[in-house]
């Protein structure tokens, strides 16, 4: 069984011509829980894009915790090429990977305003991290723990996270009704890295603009780009959007639309908001993107709490409708 901690993060990510008045978004809170994710088992760093989740807890296992357990979300193939399809021959899976974060009192003539934080992915051969049973589903979701984080050079591993908090709650998630609204033509936004801002001084998050474009009813053949390699079924909801492959694991929020009558005054908006999933597949050059419905990250959250044995009246009693 995991021992939890407290886990805070101070992440200041700054998105170019946008601010937290420009989208219905709380996007300060979210830029604080985005972080970008390295694995630099190959001579090519991947990137990728994660995000951190809080979960609250009456006894918290830190004294004095916002959070009882926290958790970092991405993409199963961030983790699992393995799984995906597309692992080169000769490589493996990695069994680390690096958060990228941004440092506190950061001073343009600093040489850089980021620090790295290895998250251990096995230990002794058995992964920390867990997926969905089923195996269409491209999830992973990493209990922040004294297994998973890496001791720091410099200090306690646990003192990096003595700044603001940095994780989303469940409350983010979009309800079962909300879930269920969504439909094809629903507007999404993400924020996450592209890989031509990942050598920057800097994390700077990336806002991507969207709409749902079908919702399929059966898991999708996803072509690998390695060569001889065909693909990989994923179970994903399309969406008209151009996602970079960086954007991978980044979450992916409902925007709420105005309702506008006739005479053109508007009347309100609509109530779609919350997560609705993250980034499972981009494809440079077309508008065709996918996206892994947040019903299943909210099911391996609640298959993480059941193996461990933690409080699972912790968590809100959601029950998804599968689409």
């Amino acid at each position: 069984m995991f021992t939890p901690y407290k886990i805070s993060f101070l992440i200041v990510a700054l998105a170019a011509l946008l601010n937290a008045q420009s989208i219905p978004v709380e996007t300060e809170n979210l830029a604080r829980a985005v972080v970008f994710l390295y694995d630099r088992s190959t001579t090519d760093a991947k990137v990728a894009t994660g995000f951190l989740l809080g979960v609250p807890a009456a006894n918290a296992p830190s004294q004095g915790a916002t959070f009882g357990w926290a958790f970092l979300v991405t993409a199963r193939h961030v983790v699992d090429p393995e799984w995906q399809g597309c692992l080169p021959e000769g490589q493996t899976n990695p069994t680390r990977i690096e958060m990228r974060l941004n440092t506190k009192n950061y001073k343009d003539a600093d040489p850089t305003g980021t620090e790295y934080v290895v998250v251990n992915l096995q230990q002794d051969g058995r992964p920390l991290w867990y997926h969905h049973d089923n195996d269409d589903i491209d999830v992973a979701v990493i209990p922040l723990t004294d297994y998973t984080i890496a001791p720091l050079a410099d200090k306690h591993w646990f003192r990096i996270f003595d700044d603001d908090a940095g994780a989303i709650s469940l409350s983010w998630f979009a309800t079962p009704k909300v879930f269920n609204t969504a439909s094809i033509g629903s507007s999404v936004v993400t924020a996450g890295l592209v890989p031509e801002l990942s050598r920057a001084k800097r994390n700077y998050l990336t806002y991507r603009f969207g709409r749902i474009s079908n919702i399929f009813p059966e898991s999708i053949d996803v072509p690998c780009r390695l060569p001889l390699h065909f693909s990989h079924k994923d179970r994903i909801w399309a969406v008209a959007a151009n996602y970079a492959p960086g954007n991978s694991g980044s979450p992916v929020l409902l925007l709420p639309i105005d309702v506008i009558q006739g005479n053109g005054m508007v009347l309100g908006q609509t109530e779609l908001r919350g997560l609705i999933g993250l980034v499972s597949l981009g494809s440079p050059g077309t508008d065709f993107s996918g996206i892994t419905p947040v019903s299943y990250i909210f099911e391996v959250i609640q298959q993480i709490f059941k193996e461990n044995k933690w409080p699972t009246d912790a968590l809100p009693s959601y029950q998804y409708a599968q689409r």
